[in-house]
């Protein structure tokens, strides 16, 4: 079923005879319409910046050693080997975790106010928190290779680790 409607033009002198270029009401609704949908696009542009970069991990190698489902959560084992000087990136877990330090020396640093918050030498355990407000970076700061072996206990599905942009602590 199609509907018509005739619109008059608006009385006044845009209505003249002979005058081009006359804007009707459902034209005038168009332009508005547009016009509002532009400044909500670079006000949010404005407000909301370029997205901030996550940033990538530098010198690890990650090898699952085992996973499996159970009980509406997904167990994953890897083992992490991180280059001198090499990191994490900055990142966070959507689930817990635990993890030995095998060999090596990890730096870890917290984003909320770039404070470090923990030196790790072979033979200590790790726990981090989990969340997206408790991004954080692991560093290797010894001569060698860092090992770490890592429990995530995560949802179902989820991905052991969410990349985070620098919060501007120094260093990435």
């Amino acid at each position: 079923m199609t509907i018509t409607t005739e619109h008059s033009p608006p009385e006044g002198p845009l209505s003249q005879p002979g005058r081009t270029g006359l804007m009707t009401l459902p034209n005038m609704n168009a332009v508005r319409w547009s016009a509002l949908v532009a400044c909500a696009v670079v006000g949010a542009s404005m407000t909301l910046g370029p997205p901030a970069a996550a940033t990538p991990n530098r010198g690890v190698e990650s090898t699952v050693i085992w996973e499996k489902t159970e009980g509406g959560k997904d167990y994953i084992f890897r083992r992490l080997v991180i280059a001198p000087g090499g990191s994490t990136g900055w990142h966070s877990h959507p689930g817990q975790l635990a993890g030995t330090i095998k060999e090596g020396t990890l730096l870890h640093q917290r984003a909320a106010d770039c404070s470090v918050d923990g030196l790790y030498n072979a033979g200590q355990g790790i726990t981090e928190l989990l969340g997206p407000e408790e991004v954080h970076i692991g560093r290797n700061i010894g001569p060698g290779p860092l090992v770490v072996e890592m429990l995530y206990i995560n949802p179902p599905g989820a991905p052991v680790s969410l990349d985070a942009p620098d919060p501007g602590c120094g260093f990435a």
